[in-house]
């Protein structure tokens, strides 16, 4: 499976930074938070952006690559022990910037993700893909030169949420 994640995330990469060269204006994003699925305790995730501006299309448009994963696994207890649930994905989000001043924006973000979640429990392990919409909502501040500072709310599935906070910087 972790073949698959790399295999999966350096070939959006590459598909990304190619547009982007053609484009200008990369850049890269990691952001760190909690991982709220239903029925589970809180765990944490963390995510990879590679995004490419798009303001030749429609100004403030960006679309985005986007790797995020558990690092923290949620769980539960249960009958005999414990349920922990992983999940990982990657998705395509087109991202429209609305900038409220000078210095902060407000981003919404609309995609589709593969997404692959798997419980492991003392009765077994239980897996899951499919693909998803997936939509989110957040804030942009820059900070320095050419990083910004981002927080933002993702809906990865119908039971999967997501918190979190990070940085961007342009290259």
């Amino acid at each position: 499976m972790k073949k698959q994640l790399m295999a999966m995330a350096v070939a959006a990469a590459l598909a990304t930074t190619g547009a982007a060269q053609a484009a200008g204006g990369t850049y890269f994003g990691a952001q760190l938070g909690v991982a709220d699925v239903s029925g589970f305790d809180e765990g944490m995730m963390l995510a990879a952006t590679l995004g490419v501006p798009a303001d030749q299309m429609v100004p403030n448009l960006a679309f985005e690559a986007e790797l995020g994963m558990t690092v923290v696994d949620p769980d539960r207890n249960v009958i005999g022990g414990t349920a922990e649930l992983s999940y990982w994905y990657l998705g395509g989000f087109a991202v429209y910037n609305l900038p409220l001043n000078n210095n902060l924006k407000l981003r919404g973000k609309l995609g589709l993700g593969y997404l692959d979640v798997e419980v492991d429990a003392p009765g077994g392990t239980a897996s899951e893909d499919d693909i998803e919409a997936m939509f989110g909502v957040g804030l942009t501040v820059p900070m320095r030169g050419t990083m910004r500072f981002i927080t933002e709310y993702t809906r990865v599935e119908s039971d999967i949420d997501q918190i979190s906070a990070g940085l961007q910087f342009d290259f």
